[in-house]
């Protein structure tokens, strides 16, 4: 492998990891946002804070499913040309082998 490939598969992989990450961090933060806006109704008693939580919670719904579709057009995608689900690379060890290499000895 040269170094022009070696260098094409080094960016592809840190750039899936990225933004596999980034939509992770994505999909926690409108969850989070979610529950933070459904105490914020159930708390509120003036009709200013009641009404700023709803459009909030109804935001973040919206947010919650376009990433719900979007998620299932890609799978789709993925199954209807047959492409395959990339897999995260394992770790370097696994902390379960050392506890049992541990207990054996």
């Amino acid at each position: 492998m040269g170094f022009i490939e070696g260098l094409i598969e080094t960016v592809s992989a840190f750039t899936r990891d990225v933004s596999g990450s980034i939509a992770d961090v994505l999909v926690g933060l409108v969850f989070v946002f979610f529950f933070y806006n459904a105490i914020q109704l159930i708390r509120s008693d003036d009709s200013k804070n009641r009404s700023a939580a709803v459009k909030n919670l109804l935001w973040s719904t919206v947010a919650i499913f376009l990433f719900v579709s979007i998620y299932g057009i890609f799978n789709f995608i993925q199954e209807l040309f047959g492409i395959p689900t990339i897999q995260k690379e394992q770790f370097l060890f696994d902390p379960r082998q050392d506890i049992k290499s541990n207990y054996n000895q």
